[in-house]
């Protein structure tokens, strides 16, 4: 049997004190006796700010204020505030204002004018400081919700919907709730959401507090037009329950099927035609009332339908506007109700992320371009094919009309590149703004607001 023995002392062979010594060289490199001040991996432990939190004023600006306090000898000589809304990709940085010293107190306004950033966005945000010896340390990440503080808002959880509202009791809210839960059932029956995500529905009592959570378009404009319900994020929607009540569960079905569409398509930047996006929210909403249905008679009866490039983008003349949302609720009508079941939703499923374009989607699944499906339709309410203009025949559809009246309503007020001319409000989110406008007597006006990023 073999006894284990260990040598009272050391035996160290020359190579095994040739490693040691590197062993300790490398072990003096790393300590950081570089400078002999600063080590690499300086680590403060037990910190806790004082102060952490944001204040908002809603349209206005959002405070965000930290009080800290650094380790026994130490100070602080950099700090950096980030934040994130939502589930973006995009983490905004700022430099607050704050003097360097043991303890801090770094404080920054982030402006945030209406229109800047929808209710129901959830803020997080964190500190990073870093001390004179280079340590760095990171604030634990807290959240805030932003609502109009001015209300006293309260909510309630349904299936795939959560409805925000105030000054409502149960009963009422619990019918705006279900008027929605239907309304999501109905879009999602055309659409197909693919993917489970809740709905936010902010339901306001009174137009001016409605319009805090819009872009400011204008003392004449908003004097003159009522804002009912608009898409103000890609999974949210705010009504005005105390201006619609009559047509509330109308102009929560034309919201909503903005939503789902975009939400389908999965990404903002996939763009269908004006007369789609509307023309879907328009069958969803259900038959045209009979002004409107009188107007499409009446442009059918003359054959003085919009051209095909009109309902790509929306006509900037008023006069243009509900004959425009009449024409393509018509028009995507006549895919769903008279082409093979379950052809409309193959085109949407073909849009997907972008891959395959419009017009691709379309010939794939309907056998059109542009300028063939209005023909077809044209055909389906017994018109004569229109006339093409020589030299203008794009492939698109642009300039028709069998008369020459249409054929001379191109996108008035459009841009160049098919965009209306209305675009161009900034702010923090960047995504498209739809909305369902009224006024008395009530009349729908079509605007995308595009806003542009702020993010540094």
């Amino acid at each position: 049997m073999r006894a284990c023995t260990r040598s009272a002392g050391p035996n160290l062979t020359a190579t095994s004190m040739r490693r040691t010594a590197i062993f300790v060289a490398v072990v003096v490199l790393v300590m950081g006796i570089h400078d002999g001040t600063r080590p690499l991996f300086a680590q403060p432990t037990g910190f806790a700010p004082q102060r952490n939190e944001t204040t908002i004023r809603f349209a206005d600006s959002m405070d965000f204020a930290l009080d800290a306090e650094a380790e026994p000898g130490r100070r602080f000589e950099d700090i950096v505030l980030r934040f994130e809304i939502d589930d973006e990709d995009v983490r905004n940085r700022r430099i607050p204002e704050f003097q360097p010293g043991s303890r801090v107190q770094a404080r920054h306004t982030e402006p945030l004018p209406r229109g800047s950033l929808h209710p129901t966005a959830e803020i997080t945000w964190w500190w990073t400081l870093v001390d004179d010896l280079g340590a760095t340390i990171e604030t634990q990440r807290r959240t805030a919700r932003y609502m109009d503080e001015q209300l006293p808002w309260q909510s309630l959880d349904g299936q795939g919907l959560r409805l925000w509202y105030h000054d409502m009791d149960l009963d009422e809210a619990r019918d705006v709730l279900d008027m929605s839960e239907r309304s999501f059932r109905a879009v999602d029956a055309l659409v197909d959401l693919r993917e489970e995500r809740t709905i936010e529905v902010v339901a306001y009592q009174r137009q001016a507090d409605l319009r805090r959570a819009l872009a400011d378009r204008g003392a004449t404009y908003e004097s003159r037009l009522s804002t009912l319900g608009a898409r103000v994020a890609a999974d949210t929607v705010v009504l005005d329950v105390g201006s619609s009540a009559d047509d509330l569960e109308e102009v929560i079905r034309h919201e909503l099927s903005h939503i789902v569409l975009h939400l389908h398509l999965g990404r903002e930047w996939v763009q269908v035609p004006a007369w789609l996006d509307e023309g879907l929210a328009m069958y969803a909403e259900g038959p045209l009332g009979r002004d409107e249905q009188g107007l499409l008679d009446r442009a059918l009866a003359r054959d003085e339908l919009l051209s095909a490039r009109s309902l790509t983008a929306f006509p900037g003349d008023a006069g243009q506007v509900s004959l425009a949302y009449a024409e393509s609720r018509d028009l995507v009508a006549f895919l769903v109700e008279e082409h093979e079941s379950g052809a409309f939703r193959r085109m949407l499923d073909n849009l997907v992320e972008g891959e395959t374009g419009f017009d691709e989607a379309l010939a794939l699944e309907f056998g059109y371009d542009p300028l063939s499906l209005y023909q077809a339709y044209r055909a389906a309410r017994d018109l004569p094919p229109a006339v093409v203009p020589s030299g203008l025949d794009d492939g698109d559809g642009s300039r028709t009309g069998s008369t020459g009246a249409a054929a001379d309503r191109t996108a008035a007020g459009a841009d160049d590149d098919g965009t209306p001319a209305c675009n161009g409000i900034g702010g923090l989110l960047g995504f498209v703004l739809m909305a369902w406008v009224g006024a008395s007597p009530r009349r729908r006006a079509w605007y995308r607001a595009h806003q542009s990023p702020d993010r540094s």
